[in-house]
Protein backbone atom coordinates (compact mmCIF):
# COMPACT_ATOMS: atom_id res chain seq x y z
CA UNK A 1 0.00 0.00 0.00
CA UNK A 2 1.24 3.53 -0.81
CA UNK A 3 2.88 5.84 2.17
CA UNK A 4 0.53 7.20 4.73
CA UNK A 5 0.70 10.16 6.53
CA UNK A 6 2.19 9.49 9.98
CA UNK A 7 -0.24 12.58 10.89
CA UNK A 8 -3.34 10.31 9.82
CA UNK A 9 -2.85 7.41 11.51
CA UNK A 10 -4.95 6.50 14.58
CA UNK A 11 -3.00 4.26 16.96
CA UNK A 12 -4.70 2.51 19.58
CA UNK A 13 -3.24 0.12 22.03
CA UNK A 14 -5.50 -2.79 23.64
CA UNK A 15 -4.28 -5.05 26.41
CA UNK A 16 -5.41 -7.37 28.82
CA UNK A 17 -4.87 -8.10 32.65
CA UNK A 18 -4.52 -11.59 33.99
CA UNK A 19 -4.52 -12.63 37.80
CA UNK A 20 -0.85 -13.10 38.44
CA UNK A 21 0.24 -10.15 36.66
CA UNK A 22 -0.99 -7.58 39.27
CA UNK A 23 2.77 -6.59 40.73
CA UNK A 24 3.52 -5.12 36.60
CA UNK A 25 0.29 -3.56 36.16
CA UNK A 26 1.54 0.05 37.39
CA UNK A 27 4.71 -0.20 35.54
CA UNK A 28 3.69 -0.91 32.45
CA UNK A 29 0.36 1.49 32.25
CA UNK A 30 2.66 4.57 33.13
CA UNK A 31 5.33 3.15 30.52
CA UNK A 32 2.01 3.39 27.78
CA UNK A 33 0.90 6.35 29.09
CA UNK A 34 4.45 8.44 28.60
CA UNK A 35 5.07 7.27 25.12
CA UNK A 36 6.94 10.12 22.60
CA UNK A 37 4.06 9.47 20.31
CA UNK A 38 0.67 8.81 22.57
CA UNK A 39 -1.92 6.61 21.07
CA UNK A 40 -5.40 7.90 20.89
CA UNK A 41 -6.50 5.29 23.83
CA UNK A 42 -5.09 2.51 25.69
CA UNK A 43 -8.01 -0.01 26.15
CA UNK A 44 -7.53 -2.28 29.52
CA UNK A 45 -9.48 -5.02 29.56
CA UNK A 46 -9.88 -7.56 32.51
CA UNK A 47 -12.74 -9.99 33.28
CA UNK A 48 -14.98 -11.44 35.23
CA UNK A 49 -14.51 -14.81 35.16
CA UNK A 50 -11.37 -16.27 33.67
CA UNK A 51 -11.63 -19.47 32.03
CA UNK A 52 -7.81 -19.81 32.02
CA UNK A 53 -7.56 -19.61 35.81
CA UNK A 54 -10.44 -20.80 37.93
CA UNK A 55 -11.47 -18.66 40.38
CA UNK A 56 -9.00 -16.39 40.24
CA UNK A 57 -9.94 -12.55 39.55
CA UNK A 58 -7.81 -9.37 38.64
CA UNK A 59 -7.53 -7.13 41.72
CA UNK A 60 -9.78 -4.42 40.44
CA UNK A 61 -8.20 -1.93 43.13
CA UNK A 62 -5.24 -1.48 41.12
CA UNK A 63 -7.88 0.20 38.43
CA UNK A 64 -7.86 3.66 40.54
CA UNK A 65 -4.62 4.51 40.07
CA UNK A 66 -5.72 5.51 36.46
CA UNK A 67 -9.53 5.86 36.48
CA UNK A 68 -8.75 9.05 35.71
CA UNK A 69 -6.31 9.55 32.77
CA UNK A 70 -8.02 10.63 29.62
CA UNK A 71 -5.89 8.46 27.60
CA UNK A 72 -7.45 5.01 29.46
CA UNK A 73 -10.03 3.42 28.98
CA UNK A 74 -11.22 -0.25 31.12
CA UNK A 75 -13.43 -2.65 29.64
CA UNK A 76 -14.61 -5.22 31.98
CA UNK A 77 -15.86 -8.25 30.46
CA UNK A 78 -18.13 -11.30 31.68
CA UNK A 79 -15.41 -13.96 30.36
CA UNK A 80 -12.58 -14.06 28.99
CA UNK A 81 -11.56 -15.13 25.61
CA UNK A 82 -8.18 -16.22 26.09
CA UNK A 83 -5.36 -14.37 24.57
CA UNK A 84 -7.79 -12.85 21.90
CA UNK A 85 -9.23 -10.52 24.77
CA UNK A 86 -6.91 -7.95 24.26
CA UNK A 87 -7.67 -7.92 20.16
CA UNK A 88 -11.78 -9.04 20.43
CA UNK A 89 -12.23 -5.89 23.84
CA UNK A 90 -11.00 -3.17 22.19
CA UNK A 91 -13.06 -3.31 18.37
CA UNK A 92 -16.26 -2.79 19.41
CA UNK A 93 -15.19 0.67 21.42
CA UNK A 94 -12.96 1.76 18.28
CA UNK A 95 -15.24 0.84 15.69
CA UNK A 96 -17.68 3.64 17.67
CA UNK A 97 -14.99 5.94 17.69
CA UNK A 98 -13.80 5.81 14.15
CA UNK A 99 -16.64 4.41 12.35
CA UNK A 100 -15.53 7.19 9.71
CA UNK A 101 -11.77 6.53 9.38
CA UNK A 102 -11.64 2.32 10.45
CA UNK A 103 -9.29 2.78 6.99
CA UNK A 104 -6.76 4.87 9.45
CA UNK A 105 -7.08 2.82 12.42
CA UNK A 106 -4.38 0.47 13.88
CA UNK A 107 -4.42 -1.57 17.25
CA UNK A 108 -1.28 -2.34 18.78
CA UNK A 109 -1.56 -4.79 21.71
CA UNK A 110 0.58 -5.09 24.09
CA UNK A 111 1.40 -7.45 27.50
CA UNK A 112 0.24 -6.56 30.90
CA UNK A 113 3.86 -7.71 32.21
CA UNK A 114 5.66 -5.49 30.40
CA UNK A 115 7.48 -2.17 30.56
CA UNK A 116 7.57 -0.25 27.13
CA UNK A 117 10.20 1.68 25.83
CA UNK A 118 9.24 5.22 25.00
CA UNK A 119 9.66 5.00 21.26
CA UNK A 120 7.15 1.71 21.33
CA UNK A 121 3.97 3.63 19.59
CA UNK A 122 6.43 6.20 17.33
CA UNK A 123 8.51 3.40 16.07
CA UNK A 124 5.35 1.31 15.25
CA UNK A 125 3.53 4.05 13.79
CA UNK A 126 6.60 4.78 11.48
CA UNK A 127 6.26 0.74 10.31
CA UNK A 128 2.52 1.59 9.53
CA UNK A 129 2.88 5.05 7.44
CA UNK A 130 5.36 2.72 5.33
CA UNK A 131 3.04 -0.34 4.88
CA UNK A 132 -0.17 -1.08 6.62
CA UNK A 133 -1.11 -4.12 4.66
CA UNK A 134 1.80 -6.01 7.26
CA UNK A 135 1.15 -7.22 10.35
CA UNK A 136 4.39 -6.36 12.55
CA UNK A 137 5.16 -7.84 15.75
CA UNK A 138 8.45 -7.20 18.02
CA UNK A 139 9.57 -9.44 20.78
CA UNK A 140 11.71 -8.90 24.01
CA UNK A 141 14.16 -6.96 22.19
CA UNK A 142 12.00 -4.05 22.02
CA UNK A 143 12.73 -3.34 26.41
CA UNK A 144 16.07 -2.52 25.25
CA UNK A 145 17.43 0.66 23.41
CA UNK A 146 21.22 -0.60 23.13
CA UNK A 147 19.75 -3.45 20.88
CA UNK A 148 17.57 -2.04 18.93
CA UNK A 149 13.52 -2.91 17.80
CA UNK A 150 13.94 -6.60 16.58
CA UNK A 151 10.92 -7.52 14.38
CA UNK A 152 9.80 -10.32 13.32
Amino acid sequence: MAPKNKDDISIYLGLTCIPGREKYFSDCIKSLINQKKTAKKIFISYCENYVRFKDQHFDEKLIDEFKNEPVVEFIKLQEDKGPATKFLAPWPRIKELEKNNLENCHLIVCDDDRNYCDFFVEHFTNLISQDDDVVYTGYIDILNKEKGFNLI
